[in-house]
């Protein structure tokens, strides 16, 4: 009997943004009933963390201070890269909305565009899985209340999608486009450049000198966004590398060595602390994965991201890694390529997936948010 999850013609553009849309409702209903179970302060409860540093930034901008005698015991707004406020202080301005408000409609409207994008992506990597497992790994992800609370994710998982498909299809400035947005998410988003020198190098004999010099224009585009945020911080503290250095007011440790994430899953392998023996076995199992990928020269671009994606955190300290693993594009199109092939198994997956969100969303509203990166 034919396994109606596998080879399923995808269907067009709209249709999949119709799924997507489907699909982004129910996660959105999902969140409904765990506020109105575990929450009665409604929206605004959802934004705690990171969502208030980004709240802070998209009302007064970047502070201005210098790290020379910077007393580490207080945080600053520099760790927090800037297209993400960005966006939701244009949202703020033109809807007239409070700052924190238009943080979280501004995650959560990226969320949407964000399985709308990877099912995009899995129609050309995978397409012989169904659009709807896709979608349903995308929106149900284990660590999906990060799409609903005012964080950056739902922003990287979109534009990381859109580079790859754009990488994919050969829209070389298109995707480096996209690639300098990224980059102006997340420091990772940077790893993009190498993504498009695997897929772009072994092209490069047979190209004409027009397309080598959209290439290389494209690979001088991708650090962009990065370099634009390193020349205002520049502007504002005298030191362009002020989100790295602040790092130390959050207890995480400045980079030492290309090996230094070997120490840091050493320590949290030998932790006491199970919650980060689990998250250094999340880093390993990633890390193990991406070289399986690369060594079969199967997916490489999509495999080099996720492997950087996953050592650049780790080079510094494993907590919250699994944050940092679950909105990564090809960790997702993986986990659909295991579970989708079969309705029992996508199933399986999503019932797991949706009792580790209520159990997140229950935490998110406890006293001692302990597992919160």
């Amino acid at each position: 009997m034919r396994n109606p999850l596998i080879g399923k013609r995808w269907p067009g553009f709209w249709r999949i943004f119709s799924v997507a849309l489907i699909l982004f409702c129910a996660n959105q209903l999902l969140e409904q009933v765990l506020l109105r179970w575990l929450s009665s302060d409604g929206l605004a409860a959802l934004c705690q963390l990171d969502c208030h540093w980004y709240a802070d930034i998209a009302s007064q901008g970047y502070e201005r201070l210098s790290l020379d005698g910077f007393d580490f015991s207080r945080k600053a707004n520099l760790a927090f890269f800037p297209l993400f406020p960005l966006l939701a202080h244009g949202l703020a301005r033109l809807l007239g909305l409070q700052p924190i408000t238009a943080i979280l409609l501004t995650g959560k409207a990226f969320f949407l565009l964000s399985i709308f994008a990877v099912m995009l992506l899995g129609r050309r990597v995978l397409p012989d899985i169904h659009p709807v497992a896709v979608g349903s790994v995308a929106a149900f992800n284990p660590y999906a209340i990060y799409g609903n609370t005012g964080y950056t994710e739902s922003l990287y998982l979109f534009l990381g999608s859109v580079f790859f498909i754009l990488l994919l299809r050969g829209a070389i400035l298109r995707a480096a486009a996209a690639g300098a947005l990224l980059s102006a998410v997340r420091l990772v988003g940077v790893i993009a450049f190498m993504s498009a020198l695997i897929v772009w190098v072994p092209q490069w004999k047979t190209w004409s000198w027009r397309l080598r010099a959209r290439a290389a224009t494209g690979l001088a585009l991708i650090p962009f966004g990065l370099l634009l945020f390193m020349w205002h911080l520049q502007l504002r503290t005298g030191d362009p590398l002020a989100f790295i250095h602040i790092q130390k007011a959050w207890g995480r440790s400045t980079p030492t060595g290309f090996l230094s994430w070997a120490s840091v899953i050493g320590r949290g392998l030998t932790s006491d602390w199970w919650l980060y023996r689990y998250w250094a076995l999340s880093g390993i199992a990633v890390l193990l994965i991406c070289l399986a990928f690369i060594a079969n020269r199967r997916h490489a671009s999509l495999a080099v991201f996720s492997l950087l994606s996953t050592l650049v955190p780790l080079s510094s300290d494993c907590w919250g890694l699994t944050r940092y693993i679950w909105w990564q594009p090809p960790v997702l199109l993986f986990i659909a390529c295991v579970v989708g092939r079969r309705r029992i198994t996508l199933m399986a997956w999503l019932l797991l997936s949706i009792a580790i969100n209520v159990v997140c969303y229950k935490l998110w509203f406890s006293p001692v948010k302990w597992y919160i990166s």
